[in-house]
């Protein structure tokens, strides 16, 4: 039979200028791929028209959606397409795309003992000094729906191309070691961020079960849980 399929319409929308609300990008004839999330089905690559609408009919399934050609301007976002999924009509917007820079270094020593001694013992300044470049780690960057990697160099340099304005959770592991590090890491509209030397920590792991349920008790801000999460 026919495969199922969903009729995507779609407008793409710039950012304005915030004085004069005009447009910053022109968004008519851009390419736009539409990537499954499965890896199973090839790319779909669609051009906008004069308008910046598009018009495409997706397999049933999670896409990806990017255009991330432009120098100054990004588009990611993603479409869900369950079975039964009726004919989607979505607004997708550009940000003004940024960098993220940072580098990763590690403690030599092995033990968990030795990290803490190092940490108490070392001031902040000698900190580079006294630590090697983690190389060959995949650094990954998470805000909502949208993900992106990078990948530490033999001086455990690392940028990563994003959408600004957002906020990522970023996390990174070396298995081998037994050391990680995460954090928020808020990007400003437009703005590049330089995370400057970070340090991988000790890491463990752990185990259990987590139960989803409902739960309707209202938290105030000095008894709620914590913001921060495993």
């Amino acid at each position: 039979g026919v495969p199922d399929t969903v009729d995507v319409t779609m407008t793409l929308v710039s950012p304005v200028d915030p004085l004069t609300q005009e447009p910053l990008f022109n968004v008519a004839n851009r390419t736009i791929t539409f990537e499954n999330t499965e890896g199973i089905l090839e790319p779909v690559n669609i051009t906008s028209d004069e308008k910046g609408e598009l018009f495409v009919e997706l397999l049933y399934g999670i896409w990806d959606i990017r255009d991330d050609t432009n120098t100054d301007f990004v588009l990611f976002d993603q479409v869900d397409l369950p079975p039964g999924t009726e004919d989607v009509v979505k607004d997708v917007t550009y940000a003004q795309a940024a960098y993220i820079n940072g580098s990763l270094r590690s403690y030599p020593g092995v033990s968990v003992e030795e990290y803490d001694a190092w940490l108490d013992a070392t001031l902040e300044e000698d900190k580079v000094r006294t630590t090697e470049p983690a190389t060959a780690l995949t650094v990954n960057f998470v805000s909502g729906a949208l993900s992106f990697t990078a990948v530490t160099n033999l001086t455990g340099d690392f940028s990563v191309r994003v959408p600004s304005g957002l906020t990522y959770h970023m996390t990174t592991e070396s298995v081998m070691a037994n050391r990680g590090y995460g954090e928020l890491v808020e990007v400003e509209a437009g703005v590049d961020l330089d995370l400057g030397p970070l340090f991988l920590e000790p890491s463990t792991a752990v185990s259990g079960i987590l139960y989803l349920y409902d739960n309707t008790t209202r938290w105030d801000a000095t008894h709620g849980p914590s913001a921060c999460c495993l």
